[in-house]
């Protein structure tokens, strides 16, 4: 089982990666670079970060591919997985 210290270095390199994946999205985005709406956008990216790394560790992803999969989802944002989770819903619901 992995001490506490770990997991704050996991959690502290996947806020970190999330944010970098939402500056990448910031900077494509038809906004002003500094407002009151980068102030929204840390917790996002962290959070985002911390589901991304969930979503690596749950494909068994290590290394560069883990850090790729937590920058990709931290980029495309908690609209599209929200999208994406009620695509699977509506797939299930169907059966």
């Amino acid at each position: 089982m992995p001490s506490d210290w770990d997991l704050a270095a996991n959690a502290a390199g996947a806020g970190a990666l999330g944010l970098l994946g939402r500056l990448l999205a910031y900077a494509h985005a038809d906004r002003r670079p500094i407002g009151w709406s980068l102030l929204w956008e840390l917790p996002v990216a962290m959070a985002m970060g911390i589901v991304g790394k969930g979503v690596a560790d749950l494909a068994g992803l290590d290394g560069f591919p883990e850090y790729a999969v937590t920058i990709a989802v931290a980029y495309v944002g908690p609209r599209f997985v929200d999208l994406l989770v009620a695509r699977v819903q509506e797939r299930i619901a169907s059966r």
